[in-house]
Formats: structure tokens, sequence, C-alpha cells
């Protein structure tokens, strides 16, 4: 009889999950060279104060496009949790990649017209509606929680690194 509860209890913790999703857009580039550009010092900078601010969370996955700036923006954070770096190549397939990690906390990193849509695409309604092309402290949190057939999407915009100036 005692066995019926503990079935019930274990039933209703596995169908809960969250998963929190952070996005940025890629730090700051070498506006010089026009073909794949890397990450200025000041982008290198930006990207090691994402890996210190992600340094406690316990990210299990982090996703970027194929391009040296966003894999370098990546890499930090990456290196910090010894995790691989997943390639995407388009929002839909980010996307399906993102639905299979529950209880989760994901790095994203895109462009300055990408990270608008992803944050979309994952069902969130983003208040900024562009990011300017020398923006680059926005961060998106995307937290995702499912218990039952009880859901629950919030967003949160915030900012992280030294401020972008104007």
């Amino acid at each position: 009889m005692l066995l019926w509860p503990v079935c019930l209890l274990f039933c209703l913790l596995a169908s809960c999950s969250t998963q929190n999703i952070y996005i940025v857009r890629h730090a700051e580039k070498d506006t010089l060279q026009k073909n794949d550009p890397p990450l200025t010092p000041a982008g290198l900078q930006r990207a090691q104060d994402l890996a210190m601010l992600l340094r406690h969370q316990p990210v299990t996955a982090v996703y970027s496009t194929n391009f040296a700036r966003t894999l370098a923006t990546a890499e930090p954070t990456a290196a910090e949790h010894h995790l691989a770096i997943t390639l995407y190549d388009s929002i839909p397939q980010l996307t399906g990649l993102l639905s299979g990690k529950k209880n989760k906390v994901v790095l994203v990193t895109g462009h300055s017209n990408t990270i608008i849509p992803i944050a979309a695409a994952l069902g969130t309604t983003p208040n900024k509606t562009a990011i300017d092309d020398a923006d680059y402290d926005n961060l998106f949190i995307v937290r995702q929680h499912h218990f039952l057939w009880l859901n629950s999407l919030k967003l949160r915009e915030t900012t992280y690194g030294n401020p972008t100036l104007p």
C-alpha cells in the first residue's frame, strides 16, 4: 500500500522539467576584417565575462553558428564546463536541438539579426525589436518550465559584461 504514493510522487517528479536557455550575440568583432572576423580584445574579454557569469550554472550544452566570432564567444563557457560546442545552421535546426534538453542550462551564441528571432522561436515575445550592429551586451534568458499539463515560459532581457558604448 505504501508503494502506490511513492510511485505517484515519482511520476509527478518525472513529468517536471525546467530549461534555462541563455542567448547572446557574439562579442565584439574586428570590423576591419570582412570575411569571418575574429573577436577584438574587448570581445575576448566579453567572452570571458560570459563564462564567469555562467560559471556556477550547471551548463550542459553550448550551441554556436560556425563563425570565428560566435565560436570564440562560446568557447570560454564550453571550456569552463568541459563541453564541446554543437554547431547549428538555422533557427529551426536549433529549436529542434533544444527541444530534447529537459532540466538543462544551455548557452546559445548567435548574431545581431538572429538572437531576437531565436527567443521568439522559443515562444517568447522580446521587447527589443532589433539589435544594433554595435550592440554586444544583450543577454536573453528563456526559462521553460513544464509540470504535467502546466507549462510556463518566461523571458528575461538583460545585459552582461561591460556596457556597450552608445
